[in-house]
C-alpha cells in the first residue's frame, strides 16, 4: 500500500486563546448580559447546565456558547472541574450568569489590549499559573457594597482543579499555584443583591452545603467562617461565634493581611459586636490595631466596638484617626471604610445629643458610599433641624433649640 500523502491533511484548528467558562441553572435573566461582557475577549464559551427549565440552555447556544448538561450532585467544584474538562483555550476564564466583564474601577475593559497580554505575555504574566482579579460586589442602590478578589484567569495546562462543595479554591496537586494580580480586569457581582438573594433562595442553599462541605473538611478554617457567617444571617449568632472564633483563631500566621483574614475578621467582629460581645471584639483587635496601624478598617471595628461600650471620647477619638490615614495597600480597604467611619460618627453624635454633627457625618457618609443606617438617620433627623438654629463656639458647630 503506498504510503499516505500527508501534506495535503487540513491543519487542525488552531488553539483558542481564550475559553469563557460557566456553570448554570435557570439563569435566563442574568445570562445574556454576562454573555454579552464576554465578547471580544472569549474565544470560545463553554456552559455546563445542571438542570435549567427557563431557557437558558436556548439563550447560551443563541449567543454561539457550546452547552452541556451535567447532573447537580450538591458539588460546585465537580461542575466547574466538567467545565474545564470541555475547554480548548490556553487561558479559562471563570465567570458566573451574575457577574460581568469590567475594567479598573467597573469601566469597560480593553479587550484588545488583554487579549494582547495574553497572547504574548511578558516574563511576569508567564510565571503565573493564575490571575486574581478584583471582583466588585454591587451593594442596594448604586453602590459597590465591597471589593474582593478571586484567581479566575489561569492556564489550561496548568494542572489547576477545583476543590470543595462550595467556595470552591483552584488547586494543583503538586505544588501550590503561582498568582498574580491582574490590574486590567475585574468582575462585576450581581448575586449579592437582596432582591437576587431572596428570589433565588441562595440562603438555604448555601447554608446547606456549607455544612456538607464542613464536613467533608471539619478542620478548614476558611469552611468554619463560611458556615459560621450563613448561622449568622439567619440569627444563630451564638452557634455561629462558635464557627467564626474557631475559623480566626486556626487561620495561619501566613494569613494575616490576606483576603480570607479580612473577611474573618471583619465579620466576626461585626458580629459579636451586634450580639453583646463587643469586649471580646475589642479584645482582638487591640493587638492587631497595633500590628497594622496603617490600616483605616481595623480602627474603624475598634472604634465601632468602643462606641457599642459605651467609650464614646475613645471611640470618636479612633475613628477620627482612621479618617486620617490613607487607604492601605490592600485589595479590601476602599472608599467604603471612609462610609463606615462616618456612619459610626454620625450615631456617636446622634447619641450624645449634636444633631448638626450627626447631620453632616452621616452626609459625608453617603459621600463615600451607601448605608441604609446613614439613610434612614439622615431623613429622621433633617426635618427635626428646622427648628433649631446653628451657632459656631469654639470652632465646631451647634444646634440651639430656635
Amino acid at each position: 500500500m503506498p504510503a499516505r500523502d500527508r501534506t495535503s491533511d487540513p491543519e487542525p484548528p488552531p488553539e483558542p486563546l481564550v475559553s469563557a467558562c460557566l456553570i448554570v441553572r435557570n439563569e435566563a435573566e442574568m445570562l445574556p448580559a454576562c454573555l454579552e461582557s464576554l465578547s471580544g475577549l472569549a474565544d470560545e464559551v463553554v456552559v455546563v447546565d445542571t438542570g435549567s427549565t427557563d431557557g437558558t440552555q436556548e439563550i447560551a447556544r443563541g449567543a454561539g456558547a457550546t452547552v452541556h448538561s451535567h447532573a447537580w450532585r450538591d458539588d460546585f467544584a465537580a461542575a466547574r472541574n466538567a467545565a474545564l474538562d470541555h475547554a480548548h483555550g490556553r487561558w479559562i476564564l471563570q465567570i458566573d450568569a451574575d457577574e460581568r466583564l469590567a475594567g479598573p474601577g467597573g469601566a469597560p475593559p480593553d479587550r484588545a489590549a488583554i487579549r494582547d497580554g495574553l497572547a504574548s505575555p511578558p516574563a511576569g504574566l508567564a510565571a503565573c499559573d493564575a490571575w486574581v482579579l478584583r471582583v466588585r460586589n454591587l451593594g442596594p442602590g448604586t453602590r459597590w457594597s465591597d471589593v474582593g478578589t478571586a484567581p479566575r484567569l489561569f492556564a489550561r495546562r496548568s494542572g489547576l482543579r477545583y476543590r470543595r462543595r462550595i467556595h470552591e479554591t483552584l488547586e494543583r496537586s503538586d505544588a501550590a499555584p503561582r498568582c498574580g494580580l491582574l490590574e486590567d480586569l475585574e468582575l462585576l457581582h450581581l448575586g449579592y443583591l437582596p432582591e437576587v438573594q431572596t428570589a433565588r433562595n441562595k440562603a438555604d442553599r448555601n447554608r446547606r452545603l456549607s455544612a456538607l462541605a464542613l464536613a467533608d473538611d471539619p478542620e478548614d478554617p476558611e469552611l468554619q467562617y463560611y458556615y459560621g457567617l450563613e448561622l449568622a444571617r439567619v440569627g444563630r449568632t451564638a452557634e455561629a461565634l462558635v464557627y467564626m472564633r474557631r475559623a480566626w483563631d486556626g487561620l495561619p500566621a501566613a494569613a494575616v493581611g490576606s483576603a480570607l483574614w479580612h473577611v474573618v475578621v471583619v465579620r466576626t467582629c461585626e458580629v459579636m459586636t451586634r450580639s453583646g460581645c463587643a469586649a471580646e471584639a475589642l479584645a482582638r483587635l487591640e493587638p492587631l490595631v497595633a500590628a497594622l496601624p496603617g490600616v483605616a478598617h481595623l480602627h474603624f471595628l475598634r472604634g465601632e466596638a468602643l462606641r457599642k461600650l459605651g467609650r464614646a471620647e475613645e471611640a470618636l477619638s479612633c475613628l477620627g484617626a482612621a479618617l486620617c490615614l490613607p487607604p492601605a495597600p490592600v485589595a479590601w480597604e476602599s472608599s467604603e471604610t471612609r462610609c463606615c467611619i462616618w456612619n459610626a460618627i454620625g450615631l456617636i453624635h446622634e447619641q450624645s445629643g449634636a444633631p448638626a454633627q450627626a447631620v453632616e457625618a452621616y452626609r459625608q457618609s453617603l459621600a463615600f458610599g451607601s448605608t441604609e443606617c446613614a439613610r434612614t438617620r439622615l431623613a429622621a433627623l433633617e426635618p427635626r433641624l428646622a427648628t433649631y438654629t446653628f451657632v459656631v463656639e469654639n470652632g465646631q458647630t451647634a444646634a440651639r433649640r430656635a
